[in-house]
């Protein structure tokens, strides 16, 4: 082979090797693109860190979780963003290198006056520093905090109270429901009262008036037949009450149940009763129509009869 070839040859491997440097650094460019792209589209604030702990990425949900602007946190320490009393628990987490996710609930303060409740979730990267994601559950919390409100309430009643969330599915009930229908809060937590309550003779119609209620975010009071969990039926009064929060959404529902079993049985037995006692009336009616028809009868017969004696007797 000439030099001449030889120099062509080495050009052209060269020119390849940089022709496909060119295109794999533009493929990652786009692959890193293609990811931050994603990334701004999450609701939940990612931000990385260098081996210092500042921030040298964050999307724009940082924005709207921490209420600050994303370019002026930059460069800082993601530690003191953070409440004084939570820093040293963050710090903790930040600087696990143990390799699993690390997961702390925080609360931010935001520079209107407004606490905010997150989750941070927390991963070490090769760079030193950490990849982390903030999630916004502040809704969460005071639904929870309501909840462990209304549970102190609702612990110390009689009546059966039973919480769910917006999909009707149960999130709490109270001892009094436990022990009543013999389902643990265990049991049924998840699932809707009407799948393991409901039986043979439970009113369909009651029940399709308060789907109806449901569907019409609107209170209702229904008496319905419901089964323990050994099968006894009993007889409860349903006070459902929809939570509705913003924009008119349910946030969940409130089902106060007073126990109308012995009021029941009460009517029944007064209807029974009742029943008795007009079957006797009517007994008793047709025996005095009988004996007022033989008494006119033996009336009759005896008018008669003298009526014979005195004819007999004049001629």
């Amino acid at each position: 082979m000439t030099e001449a070839a030889e120099t062509d040859q080495s050009s052209l491997a060269t020119d390849l090797h940089v022709e496909a440097t060119s295109r794999l650094m533009e493929a990652l460019i786009e692959s890193e693109n293609r990811m931050r792209r994603r990334v701004e589209l999450l609701a939940d604030a990612v931000f990385e860190t260098d081996a210092d702990g500042r921030l040298v990425f964050l999307n724009s949900a940082w924005s709207q979780v921490m209420g600050l602007p994303t370019e002026g946190c930059k460069g800082h320490p993601v530690v003191g963003y953070f409440p004084e009393d939570q820093q040293a628990a963050i710090r903790s987490v930040l600087e696990d290198r143990s390799g699993h996710p690390q997961r702390h609930v925080a609360r931010v303060d935001r520079p209107d006056g407004t606490a905010v409740w997150t989750v941070l979730t927390t991963a070490p990267i090769t760079s030193g520093g950490v990849l982390g994601v903030l999630r916004d559950i502040t809704k969460e919390k005071e639904y929870q905090d309501e909840l462990t409100r209304l549970s102190v309430v609702a612990s110390s009643t009689d009546n059966l109270v039973v919480i769910t969330d917006d999909r009707g599915l149960i999130d709490w009930v109270n001892p009094a429901f436990e022990s009543r229908t013999g389902f643990s809060l265990d049991e049924v937590r998840g699932r809707k009262p009407g799948w393991f309550l409901q039986g043979p003779g439970t009113d369909q119609n009651a029940i399709s008036r308060l789907r109806r209620a449901i569907q019409e975010k609107r209170s209702i009071s229904e008496e319905v037949l419901n089964y323990t969990k050994s099968g006894e039926p009993y007889w409860i009064m349903i006070n459902l009450t929809p939570v509705i929060g913003e924009g008119g959404r349910v946030e969940r529902y409130i089902s106060v149940q007073a126990e109308t079993t012995e009021r029941r049985r009460h009517e029944e037995e007064m209807r029974q009763q009742k029943a008795a006692l007009e079957d006797r009336v009517v007994t008793r009616t047709a025996q005095l129509a009988r004996a007022k028809e033989e008494a006119e009868e033996a009336t009759r017969a005896k008018s008669a009869f003298v009526a014979n004696m005195s004819h007999e007797i004049r001629t």
